[in-house]
């Protein structure tokens, strides 16, 4: 039986060197997967910066005459739609949205993304949310139904 001898000068530093060389390519794919991060990061702070400005673009281009959600005058609403073949039901009262969950994901989502709802008749302009303005947020619930089914508004004085 042959007995296992130690590992010659020669194996012990190739084996150094190899073990360095992969704690260097380690270092480095740890500083690109940083680097990656980070111009990720860069990336979704231009894209935000641009969505902005094409707002802004379109709020010029429609000029002065535009409705924004601020001064709208609904006072209360019931929306029906369907949403993955699911009813719901969203209503606003005082202030306060009631919503079905099927329905307040993708609204969700619309604000996430910042979707900016134009109308052309009447000039209307109005960010995608679901604390602001009763107008803006039918707008936005509309938006968010695969299909509407029906919309009660009432705009008389509270």
């Amino acid at each position: 039986m042959e007995t296992l001898r130690p590992p010659s000068e020669s194996l012990r530093v190739a084996l150094w060197r190899a073990r360095a060389d992969a704690q260097r390519a380690i270092d480095k794919a740890r500083r690109a997967t940083l680097r990656s991060a980070a111009l990720r990061d860069v990336n979704e702070a231009v894209l935000h910066e641009s969505a902005r400005l094409r707002r802004t673009g379109e709020m010029r281009r429609l000029g002065g005459g535009v409705t924004t959600a601020s001064t709208d005058s609904v006072r209360r609403f019931v929306i029906r739609g369907v949403v993955g073949n699911h009813p719901v039901t969203a209503t606003w009262a005082r202030g306060r949205l009631v919503c079905d969950e099927p329905l307040l994901t993708p609204a969700r989502l619309l604000v996430d993304l910042e979707e900016v709802f134009v109308l052309d008749q009447p000039p209307y302009l109005s960010a995608a949310t679901l604390d602001g303005s009763a107008l803006a947020v039918l707008v936005t619930l509309i938006r968010a139904c695969d299909r509407v089914t029906g919309v009660k508004v009432d705009t008389s004085a509270a």
